[in-house]
């Protein structure tokens, strides 16, 4: 077998349970390239596609979970009028559920569900939509994170303008 590794290259693993699909950017990079922070088979970028709405049309952005660096859990810009990303430390391996839910509590957006999210550093994007594919109306949104293993809900305030 012979070849070239170009730049950005890597592959996609998908991953199909009753839940949904898990797609994985897996990198890779020639030895000599790695370094303390990119190494060979790291997953660069993680989506879910849900089995709910899953063939939808109306549903315009897909949850994506970038690995990112960032050693703070930050939600930027907020607020924010048409995408705003949340950080999130994986301290260790858990089933997790994202949602976005309005100030009464009712769920606006389920981002991730009941979905296995290995140890790491993650970056995620909610584009300001429903789970029915409409723009959200200007107003407080907060986040909420379960972690199912430590039954711990991390929360957070977003706001969305015109």
């Amino acid at each position: 077998f012979q070849g070239q590794i170009q730049p950005n290259s890597g592959h996609l693993r998908v991953t199909v349970s009753p839940n949904g699909t898990r797609v994985d950017y897996v990198r890779a990079y020639l030895p000599k390239n790695e370094n303390g922070s990119r190494h060979n088979k790291d997953v660069s970028a993680t989506y879910y596609i849900g089995r709910v709405n899953c063939y939808d049309s109306l549903a315009r952005g897909v949850p994506v979970l970038w690995n990112s660096d960032y050693s703070n859990e930050l939600v930027y810009p907020n607020p924010f009028s048409h995408e705003v990303k949340i950080e999130l430390n994986q301290k260790k391996a858990d089933i997790v559920d994202i949602k976005i839910v309005n100030q009464n509590g009712q769920l606006v957006r389920q981002l991730v569900q009941k979905t296995a999210v290995p140890e790491g550093k993650y970056t995620l994007f909610w584009d300001g939509t429903t789970d029915s594919g409409h723009d959200a109306a200007p107003g407080i949104y907060f986040y909420q994170v379960y972690r199912k293993q430590t039954q711990s809900i991390k929360s957070g305030k977003l706001i969305l303008t015109n």
